[in-house]
């Protein structure tokens, strides 16, 4: 790993404390670097920004030959060091940020009670700030007219609120209000482009309706009209474009166990200056890193995240964001807002981080934390930045905006330009979205470039001048994104160039960390946790499809390892057939042994019985033979008696 807080010892002691304080940065003359895996970039709508992946033969040759030229027409530096005059960053040194840097737009906690006039006041604010837009950059070929007002058979122009919306077989039916009352519309299925358009309408948008009002006070529409962005032609119209840029990032998930510790060094080390200009895009250019939210993985924000977590402590997550951020010159200023991970509260809008759990943020001098989201303007470029908690909440209730968040975020982030508000949804956040008695989240003064990001996966496009950026995240793949088939973009950074207004993506991805980016170690941990489970609760048979489903990258493998186990399960279970078989045999050759000796002891009982029975019949005989030679003798005797006489 680079030394960047290397400070030779033959300079003045007026260097060295700029050094420390990080105003001058010195390189050793043989630093080490890093080889990050060659990357496919993910997928951009037209037209892509320029794509450059960090590899090996790049950091071979770290210098370009216009800046070898440079060296050359310079003296030589002292050992170990680069004099100030020559140093990567000198260009940076000459632009004053804190006089072109301002926060426009934020948002700050009030403090104040929630109740019902809040609510009221709260959509009072969306709609009035909407319908100011309609009406000062749209022209309608229909006039507009309160509902109040309606002429029926009269071609006009609505613009409501939604209040309701259902989908019947052949229309859908629309309820919208304004501040003068409310009608029901009607949308038939045979006006194509009507009917498509409903189906990305949701509760509370502020939309524009033309039609024609029938009886019974329904209106029939003919078209639907959302608030959008007209062209931008900003960048031609400044006087002045400075040779800058801006890096954008977001969703570092510091504290996690898939944080890509790696390769966030080596956009840290690039952002130094360690790789110079190799990467086609210059280092001591850049004069702000913008940090869309997530720096840290936060505490019990799912159930039993503090499995996934290697830091267990929120206030020393912040302290490892701090760490690598102190590294990076104090002339690059970083703005960080908050996300749904981050030490806030979760609904949107978000104040800045706290600082009693990031205070060694708040202590770094060249940070500027504020809230989500906000606008902020660098050297006249508007950017607008936010967490982008909006895009998953319409990926789950519509799955056509699931596809983009999937694979392209950018349009989702279209979308919420085309409704000209961050949060077009409120009945169905589900509490994610704060009452205030203004609403915050409109989108009134267009940005130049708006950069969110919350879903992980890159996306680039220019909508209508503006740049839309979804930077991705430096964290692995987790279980979650597993389980909804989002396979994110980690490692990414994007930057954009101010003189040439375009977008280039940089990917930081390290070999090493390529398997956790990936989740395969997920995948195969989780295999081999179901093979497990499966063969312990010997349900082996159910092992293919439950593999099938998970769909990991050694499948082929572990169902050999299945198939095996249960062929060994099926012989063990045979082999204990058998014995059980072999034991009930044994026993029945023992009970027919036993019932043989039985039968045996009943064939000697009954031979002895009738043999006593025998014995019985010849005592009996004897005796009846002795009665009979008593009787005879007693006849004989009397006969004798008799004949005596």
């Amino acid at each position: 790993m680079p030394n960047l807080n290397f400070i030779p010892n033959n300079i003045s002691d007026e260097q060295k404390t700029k050094a420390k304080q990080g105003e001058l940065i010195f390189i050793p003359s043989n630093p080490p670097y890093h080889t990050p895996v060659e990357t496919n970039p993910p997928n951009h709508s037209n037209p892509p920004p320029k794509t450059t992946t960090i590899t090996k033969t790049t950091l071979a040759t770290h210098q370009t030959t216009e800046s070898k030229q440079q060296h050359q027409q310079q003296p030589a530096p002292a050992p170990q060091t680069c004099a100030p005059t020559t140093n990567i960053f000198s260009n940076i040194f000459k632009i004053d940020t804190t006089q072109d840097i301002k926060v426009i737009q934020e948002f700050s906690k009030t403090g104040y009670a929630r109740t019902a006039s809040t609510f009221t006041s709260y959509f009072k604010s969306r709609y009035q700030k909407l319908s100011a837009i309609f009406k000062r950059e749209h022209v309608f070929d229909k006039p507009i007219c309160s509902i109040y007002n309606l002429v029926q058979n009269q071609p006009l122009t609505i613009i409501g609120i939604v209040y309701d919306i259902r989908k019947l077989p052949n229309s859908y039916r629309i309820t919208v209000e304004d501040l003068t009352g409310k009608i029901s519309i009607v949308v038939p299925a045979n006006n194509i482009n009507a009917f498509e358009k409903s189906k990305k309408i949701f509760a509370d948008m502020v939309l524009a309706f033309t039609g024609v009002l029938g009886g019974r006070n329904v209106f029939f529409c003919d078209d639907i009209i959302l608030p959008d962005i007209p062209l931008q032609n900003s960048y031609k119209q400044r006087t002045e474009k400075p040779d800058v840029s801006f890096v954008f990032i977001s969703d570092l998930h510091i504290g996690s166990k898939n944080f890509l510790k790696k390769s966030f060094q080596h956009f840290v080390d690039w952002v130094c200056g360690y790789y110079g200009g190799t990467l086609g895009v210059d280092a001591s250019k850049i004069t702000v890193i913008f940090v869309g939210g997530d720096l840290v993985s936060g505490i019990n924000i799912y159930k039993e995240q503090q499995n996934d977590l290697h830091i267990q402590d929120l206030k020393k997550q912040y302290d490892e964001v701090a760490r690598y951020f102190s590294k990076i010159p104090k002339t690059i200023k970083i703005i960080i807002i908050p996300g749904n991970h981050d030490a806030q509260r979760l609904p949107t809008p978000q104040p800045a981080i706290m600082k009693s759990f990031a205070t060694s943020l708040y202590d770094l001098k060249n940070v500027i934390m504020t809230s989500s989201p906000c606008l902020v303007s660098v050297f006249g470029v508007n950017v607008l930045l936010d967490h982008g908690v909006s895009t998953s909440v319409l990926a789950e209730i519509n799955s056509d905006f699931k596809s983009m968040l999937v694979s392209e975020p950018q349009k989702i982030g279209k979308y919420l330009l085309q409704a000209r508000h961050l949060y077009p949804i409120y009945g169905e956040a589900r509490g994610v979205l704060s009452p205030e008695l203004e609403d915050f989240l409109v989108i009134d003064k267009i940005p130049d470039i708006f950069a969110f990001g919350h879903v992980h996966s890159c996306g680039y496009m220019n909508y209508r001048g503006v740049h839309i950026i979804n930077p991705g995240c430096f964290e692995g793949m987790t279980d979650y994104e597993e389980r909804i088939g989002l396979t994110p973009n980690p490692g990414w950074a994007y930057v954009y160039d101010l003189a040439t207004d375009s977008v280039k993506a940089l990917c930081f991805l390290d070999d090493d960390e390529k398997d956790l980016a990936n989740g395969i170690n997920l995948r195969a941990a989780k295999e081999k946790k179901l093979i497990e489970e499966t063969t312990n609760k010997g349900n082996i048979n159910n092992i293919v499809a439950d593999l099938k489903i998970i769909g990991g990258a050694h499948t082929k493998d572990l169902l050999k390892i299945a198939t095996k186990c249960a062929c060994d399960e099926d012989n063990e279970e045979q082999n204990i057939t058998n014995n059980l078989k072999h034991t009930c045999d044994e026993d029945n050759e023992e009970q027919n042994i036993t019932n043989n000796l039985k039968h045996t002891c009943d064939e000697d009982n009954e031979e002895q019985n009738n043999l006593k029975h025998t014995c019985d019949e010849d005592n009996e005989e004897q005796n009846i033979t002795k009665s009979i030679i008593t009787t005879t003798k007693k006849t004989k005797n009397n006969e004798e008696k008799a004949n005596g006489k």
